[in-house]
């Protein structure tokens, strides 16, 4: 038999002499790839390929680990306006712990941890770091949430634009622990992590924007803007308290 039909392999017998056996099994792997139909592609994953960093994007939503394997958040895939955004339905799968979304860490092995990776990006003069190199010690930021400007890092929070407890009710309650680690320290998007004065942030707890605005009005509408779109960028999900103010809201009516 010249060629075989590899659906054949189901019975087995491919040289069709009445037997199964080892020249059965040289017709299979000649023509393994050959005939049949090509596999269906999956649409209820998206795969994480190899990276260097844990903090490398790609064009999926952001790296985790090696061979982790993303599943799209129950089911949905991120949308780009608001009202198309998924309502949160039901309690989360697992009791919210800040434990489980680890930070900060090292994740580059520099010895500075996304605390200081962030104070260093976001100040406005060059920073003093102590001596062996690893934290901040002196440097100017501006807090937006405020509009102050603070030159003392310890006067300084590292806020989750989506606070973790937040996160966690919109959809991060599924995720591996890589990815809600990758989540909390993520410097993949910069708009995920942002210094700020440490009472601006303790107001702000874990309020979406329904329940809690920066008292700088002049970024008010940039921080609506931001939320969404770090929402948009992890596939989390919206209350419909929350989701129903940013519709209504003048700043997004543009948009």
């Amino acid at each position: 038999m010249a060629t075989a039909n590899i659906a054949e392999a189901i019975d087995g017998d491919l040289d069709l002499d009445g037997d199964v056996d080892f020249q059965d099994f040289l017709i299979l792997v000649q023509n393994f790839g050959k005939q049949g139909p090509p596999a269906p592609a999956r649409t209820d994953t998206i795969y994480v390929t190899k990276t260097d960093t844990i903090y490398a994007p790609s064009d999926t939503i952001y790296v985790a680990k090696i061979d982790t394997v993303f599943t799209t958040i129950r089911d949905t895939i991120y949308v780009s306006k608001v009202d198309t955004f998924y309502i949160e339905i039901g309690a989360p799968v697992i009791p919210y712990d800040r434990d489980l979304y680890k930070h900060w860490v090292d994740a580059d092995g520099d010895c500075q941890d996304t605390r200081q990776e962030v104070l260093i990006s976001e100040s406005l003069q060059p920073v003093v770091l102590d001596d062996r190199g690893c934290r901040v010690v002196s440097g100017e930021w501006l807090d937006l949430y405020t509009g102050q400007i603070f030159t003392d890092p310890s006067r300084l929070d590292i806020d989750h634009f989506i606070p973790l407890s937040e996160a966690h009710r919109s959809g991060a309650d599924t995720w591996t622990p890589e990815q809600r680690e990758a989540f909390a320290n993520d410097l993949t998007n910069e708009h995920s992590l942002i210094a700020v004065s440490a009472s601006a942030n303790r107001s702000k707890g874990d309020r979406d924007p329904a329940n809690w605005l920066p008292p700088n009005e002049s970024f008010q509408c940039e921080y609506i803007k931001r939320w969404v779109a770090v929402k948009e960028y992890f596939n989390l999900r919206m209350d419909a308290t929350e989701r129903n103010f940013l519709q209504n809201h003048p700043c997004l009516q543009d948009n």
